[in-house]
């Protein structure tokens, strides 16, 4: 693979390299992601890559503009997909962009569902512990 990571190949081997990426970039530091970004690639191209990038990189999210094609790598995820999906979801919901924050929910549900995703749990002022003689839940003090 060339140092750009197959970016200057045809666009199918730069697509087929962006889905390595998607499935195996969470084994790779920040620093050995080639610079996608700069290459004059396909829509297509640039989207897969997008997606990739925000699957194993998601404070990455900060640093591409609104627009179609975040939108569309943005819809492609999956919750299935994202080694850490509470911090994925955590940066789309915290964007001031309704897609983004539809987005964050959609994934939410999705990994409620798939139970990756545990709720968060119950409010400090409620006590965990369990009563001896009514067996029932407590509030806290």
């Amino acid at each position: 693979m060339d140092a750009g990571g197959g970016l200057d190949a045809s666009p199918e081997v730069a697509l087929a390299t962006a889905e390595v990426y998607q499935r195996h970039g969470r084994h790779l530091p920040a620093d050995a992601w080639p610079r996608w970004r700069d290459a004059a690639t396909p829509a297509v191209v640039r989207v897969a890559w997008l997606r990739a990038e925000l699957l194993h990189l998601p404070g990455s999210l900060t640093a591409y503009p609104r627009g179609e094609l975040l939108y569309q790598a943005v819809a492609g995820l999956r919750c299935a997909d994202v080694p850490d999906p509470r911090r994925l979801i955590d940066e789309l919901a915290d964007r001031d962009d309704p897609v983004l924050r539809a987005a964050a929910l959609r994934l939410c549900r999705e990994a409620l569902r798939a139970a990756v995703l545990a709720p968060h749990p119950p409010a400090a002022c409620w006590s965990a512990s369990w009563t001896a003689p009514t067996r029932r839940w407590s509030p806290a003090p």
